[in-house]
């Protein structure tokens, strides 16, 4: 019944935060969101050290230990949930001001966690990439992936395509 209503959410969220889905050269593209699971963190990390692109990070994890503050970004947790599921105010808080100025949302977690979900539906951003995840369409941008993968497969994936991302400019903006 939880999780219904939070994917219910996620849907209504998805409808009234369309995004612009506008497409820029990834090589132009200013700040970009992260979104990963805690334990990916240093690949995370040196991946964007390598890109040279401003970065902001939000991670999550399963366990019951509280979130914690990060360079440019922060984690959260079970422990920082309501008990129907949905992050806090503190946590939406947080996030949306980590997403108000990025271009681009770029979600690495290989998992389906609602509270992520909850959390990028509520996201304006001009590009949302990630993989697919059952039950709603999240991003502008999906990779159909494997059901096991890993953080290096599926980062290697998402970085290829997004390197390949040229405008398509005419008389008017193309969006996809």
């Amino acid at each position: 019944m939880i999780k219904s209503l939070i994917i219910r959410k996620i849907k209504s969220n998805l409808l009234k935060n369309k995004s612009a889905g506008k497409i820029k050269d990834f090589k132009d593209t200013g700040r970009m969101l992260i979104i990963f699971e805690k334990s990916d963190y240093s690949q995370v990390q040196k991946l964007f050290e390598s890109e040279g692109k401003f970065c902001r990070f939000v991670g999550y994890s399963e366990d019951s230990k509280t979130g914690s503050p990060i360079n440019n970004g922060f984690f959260f947790s079970k422990i920082d949930l309501t008990l129907w599921g949905f992050p806090k105010t503190d946590v939406i808080q947080k996030f949306l001001h980590e997403i108000e100025m990025s271009d681009i949302l770029i979600d690495f977690s290989t998992h389906n966690h609602l509270p992520l979900s909850y959390l990028i539906s509520l996201s304006k951003v001009k590009l949302k990439v990630g993989i697919k995840k059952e039950g709603f369409n999240l991003y502008d941008f999906m990779l159909d992936a494997p059901k096991i993968m890993d953080f290096k497969f599926l980062s290697e994936q998402i970085m290829f395509y997004l390197r390949k991302l040229k405008s398509q400019r005419s008389e008017s903006d193309r969006t996809i």
